[in-house]
């Protein structure tokens, strides 16, 4: 089960008072945390929850958008104790995926799930004995291949850096929020 999100920011126009560019701001935030708890039952947070308490360390993964929140997430973990580190970069992921180890877990973020990249850095992570968990579009190559995954379909505009619904979706809700 998805929910599309809103776009955040769509409907500011330059015109708007700051007050009400906040008030939209907030509202859109609103939006998206209650489509998020309706979906939450059916998503794997226990099983996450699990996997990640046990990794010796977490590895995210994104590119483009997706590196923002993986940084993010990272930044997170990090501050939880937890050993972790990102790979932002199609070498840095590769090269991580090759010497990921049994006992870590690799988290693949990518709004379309499609990154050949993403996809055969998964892919090897897994013969590899390593968990993987993505968060991604449902019906991607990376979410049919990941252990775990988190369905995002995220509404927004990429290319506008004010956009970040993904962010409230960010591995980092699973522990921090």
């Amino acid at each position: 089960q998805t929910c599309a999100l809103p776009i955040l920011h769509q409907t500011i126009t330059e015109n708007d008072p700051v007050s009400e560019a906040v008030a939209k701001v907030l509202e859109s935030c609103t939006r998206t945390l209650l489509d998020m708890s309706h979906l939450a039952p059916s998503m794997p947070f226990e099983s996450a929850a699990a996997m990640l308490t046990k990794a010796k360390q977490i590895v995210f993964a994104g590119l483009g958008a997706s590196g923002f929140v993986a940084q993010d997430a990272q930044h997170k973990f990090f501050r939880l104790g937890i050993p972790c580190r990102t790979a932002l970069d199609t070498p840095t992921i590769l090269q991580s995926a090759a010497i990921a180890q049994p006992g870590e877990v690799f988290i693949f973020i990518s709004q379309t799930g499609e990154w050949p990249e993403l996809v055969g850095a998964l892919d090897r992570c897994r013969a590899q004995g390593v968990s993987t968990l993505a968060f991604t579009r449902r019906g991607s190559e990376l979410a049919a291949r990941a252990d775990l995954v988190f369905d995002c379909e995220v509404g927004e505009n990429t290319h506008r850096s004010e956009e970040h619904t993904s962010e409230l979706q960010s591995p980092d809700h699973l522990v921090c929020r």
